[in-house]
């Protein structure tokens, strides 16, 4: 069984007109669980506990020695085994626990850890508490919760807020009222802080969902014409195809020039003889000429 835990303080502070009265005091505890890689979504049962690193067995009760508070057996929601729990707050998460409240921040020697209990399975190593905690008995005064004051004891040397009715007083729930800045005067410039030390990485995000797909854009300028590629080898000979129709007859064509006369032929063999022909019918006779002189 592992876990991996985060721890992230986050501190309200709140007084009351005329004397420092309790205020909310929680540290806001986030991790993340895994069992044998197996990070669950849903409850877990679990239990926060403050103590001085002792391993006190879970379910016990807080005896201000070894263990100073505990939560008590809670059902956590875990999403993806990422959880976050207010260390401070009783179940309701909502509600001040006074055990939380009473503890003594300031006690000689020891050294403050948080324990967590999964299925009443202590988780080890036990985290350490930093500094910031420290700041919940600070705030406090540590020991200033029966001073009263009044306004008779409160010099604010030329600031607006020292004339009378202008202390800032308290909400009806108990949280100061939204202030003009501006309405504040002759305060010198604080101290500039250490850098405090990096925070550890936080966890990865699951990916957000995809996003819509965007709108077509313009289409683009028509590409410059490749050059020619080169030519193919020639293709193998196809077979040979189906021999065609015979075609119709075409128009006479136009007649021809006359050719050159031939060369005069050779004077053939004197035919035969023919027989003798039928004689013919007599004359007319002649005239009688003129005696002569």
């Amino acid at each position: 069984m592992s876990a991996r835990k985060i721890i992230f303080a986050f501190i309200l502070v709140a007084l009351s007109s005329g004397r420092a009265r309790a205020f909310p005091q929680f540290l806001l505890y986030q991790g993340r669980y895994s069992n044998n890689g197996v990070a669950p979504t849903g409850t877990v049962p679990m239990e926060f506990r403050i103590t001085n690193g002792s391993v006190a067995g879970c379910g016990s009760a807080a005896n201000g020695t070894s263990l100073f508070w505990t939560s008590g057996p809670q059902s956590v929601a875990a999403s993806n085994g990422v959880f976050a729990y207010k260390l401070g707050m009783q179940a309701d998460q909502v509600t001040q626990d006074q055990g939380f409240s009473n503890i003594n921040w300031a006690a000689p020697g020891v050294a403050f850890t948080i324990d967590v209990c999964v299925s009443g399975a202590s988780l080890v190593p036990h985290e350490p508490i930093g500094s910031g905690v420290f700041a919940l008995y600070a705030s406090s005064a540590g020991y200033a919760a029966s001073t009263t004051l009044d306004s008779s004891s409160v010099t604010l040397q030329g600031n607006t807020f020292n004339a009378p009715n202008r202390l800032v007083k308290l909400d009806a729930s108990g949280k100061f009222p939204a202030l003009d800045g501006s309405q504040i005067t002759n305060l010198a410039a604080g101290l500039t802080g250490a850098t405090g030390a990096t925070g550890l990485q936080g966890l990865t995000g699951n990916a957000g969902a995809a996003g819509a797909a965007g709108a077509a854009g313009a289409q683009g300028l028509q590409g410059l014409t490749g050059n020619a590629g080169a030519a193919g080898a020639a293709g193998a000979a196809g077979a040979q195809g189906l021999q065609g129709l015979t075609g119709n007859a075409g128009a006479a064509g136009a007649a021809g020039a006359a050719g050159a006369q031939g060369l005069q032929g050779l004077t053939g063999n004197a035919g035969a003889a023919g027989a003798a022909g039928a004689a013919g019918a007599q004359g007319l006779q002649g005239l009688t000429g003129n005696a002569g002189a």
